[in-house]
């Protein structure tokens, strides 16, 4: 009976285990980046992007358009001043069509809008019972901005990386996922760690009662120990009743975290086979800034935000050309509409220039620069601040790792001295108290390397969310 209560917890936590489902820390990452909804959301928030970024390319490309009224039909009075200065209000049923094609495209390298046309009107008057045509076969337009601000060269450089943020953001959800059903993953390994302890303590417990009731007639035991087991007894199945509802409860968590269906039946494998990395903090850092959809921001606010000063700066005064150039001709008939076109010439320049606006031009260009410069700021203390939670974090690994084997080696220490101080306490060489500190150390120990398990796993997700780099199989993380 020398190793009873070794092989007690032995086979309860054995019998626990296997009589249960089980699945591992990979294998519920791997169903929440599937089916959590955080996983969905960081999904949908690409496509989006995705598809604002196929809408920005597509105004870089020609532009087909047909367009017209059919009909524009009005039947109404209409004011019509007579030679005496006064008005007369006359009768009118008329019919205005026009039907039209255009090819058009932005160009980038000016800013302005380039258009090829032909379009054709029709007139009728119904009252006059008369018709009449007009026609512009082809006529080439461009709108374009003098000395301003080219915001198409600006949205040409800012939207690539704009998509390159997201499809970064996506894999650092992914990762940052991975991160928290770590977290859950561990407070469940706790919970049944702390549930097992107290179901194999209450079977200790029994035992020694037994144990020391037989004692009694022999007079080597006390009714005092007798009643110390008994309250001990009572408070092992409180920790244990305890212990099953922070199993419930953090087996709800990480079955709403990892988007599956809930079953308190479950039983987490201890991930015992620890990863070996060689981390270099200079390695860490420079895949950090090439791979963190945050460094792509910094680079991308501080682009817009010299943007916004250059077309603040550019609104202080506006000058548009508008010109176009091609052929026309009008008609009574449809079949003259086309013989002996005309040549026709148009040309616009418009401009804004202000005199007096109280400095409000100059504000705006001014807060722009405020901006910009606050942005710069920004980015460097955001920067910083990443750059000092990588380096503390890959300082702290191997420590954590060498934890896990000092928490192993005092788990199997802990162990084998509680077998003996069992062995001891059958034998009546140690006493009660002595066998309750060796249990309590035991126990300790226990959840003590189930922690420190949880500290490197905690640890090792969170590397690979700071730099989005597998440092185990020393490649990108895409997914």
């Amino acid at each position: 009976m020398k190793y009873l209560i070794t092989l007690l917890v032995l086979s309860k936590v054995y019998a626990f285990a296997f009589s249960q489902s089980a699945i591992t820390l990979p294998g519920y990452i791997a169903l929440a980046k599937e089916n959590s909804p955080q996983s969905k959301l960081a999904h949908t928030q690409k496509e989006i992007s995705l598809y604002r970024y196929q809408s920005f390319e597509s105004d870089f490309r020609p532009q087909i358009t047909f367009y017209g009224n059919v009909p524009a039909y009005s039947k109404d009075f209409f004011d019509v001043r007579q030679p005496d200065g006064t008005i007369k209000f006359l009768p009118r049923k008329q019919n205005f069509s026009n039907i039209g094609f255009s090819l058009s495209q932005q160009v980038l390298a000016t800013g302005g809008l380039l258009s090829l046309r032909t379009d054709l009107s029709r007139f009728d008057d119904f009252s006059l019972r008369s018709k009449s045509y007009n026609s512009t076969p082809i006529y080439i337009r461009l709108d374009q901005p003098l000395f301003g601000f080219n915001e198409l060269k600006w949205s040409k450089k800012i939207e690539p990386m704009r998509v390159s943020e997201a499809t970064k953001t996506e894999v650092f959800e992914m990762q940052k996922i991975a991160s928290q059903i770590s977290e859950y993953y561990f407070k469940v390994l706790e919970a049944q760690t702390q549930y097992q302890i107290a179901l194999v303590n209450i079977e200790s417990i029994r035992q020694i009662t037994e144990i020391e009731q037989k004692r009694i007639p022999l007079g080597t035991t006390s009714e005092d120990k007798i009643l110390q087991l008994q309250l001990q007894l009572i408070q092992a199945k409180q920790r244990a009743d305890q212990a099953k509802y922070d199993v419930q409860i953090a087996l709800l968590k990480l079955s709403t975290g990892a988007g599956v269906k809930y079953d308190d039946k479950t039983v987490l494998v201890v991930p015992n086979q620890i990863p070996n990395l060689s981390v270099d903090l200079d390695t860490a850092l420079s895949y950090a800034k090439k791979l963190r959809p945050e460094f792509i921001a910094f680079q991308r606010s501080s682009m817009e935000a010299e943007r916004d000063v250059l077309m603040a700066n550019a609104a202080k005064k506006t000058i548009n050309l508008s010109a176009s150039y091609g052929y026309n001709n009008a008609a009574n008939n449809f079949g003259s509409l086309y013989d002996n076109t005309l040549n026709q010439q148009r040309l616009a320049i418009g401009f804004d220039v202000p005199i007096v606006d109280w400095g409000r031009r100059d504000a705006r260009l001014q807060t722009a620069k405020a901006i910009q410069k606050l942005n710069e700021f920004n980015n460097e203390l955001n920067e910083q601040t990443l750059i000092e939670e990588i380096t503390t974090l890959v300082n702290t690994l191997n420590l954590l790792r060498s934890n896990i084997e000092t928490a192993s080696e005092t788990k199997d220490i802990a162990q084998k001295r509680y077998a003996l101080s069992t062995q001891m306490y059958q034998a009546g060489k140690v006493n009660l108290t002595e066998l309750n500190i060796a249990q309590q150390e035991q126990d300790q120990a226990n959840l003590n390397y189930i922690q420190a398990l949880r500290s490197f796993w905690n640890g090792y997700y969170q590397l690979r969310e700071l730099t989005l780099f597998d440092f185990e199989l020393k490649e990108e993380i895409r997914e």
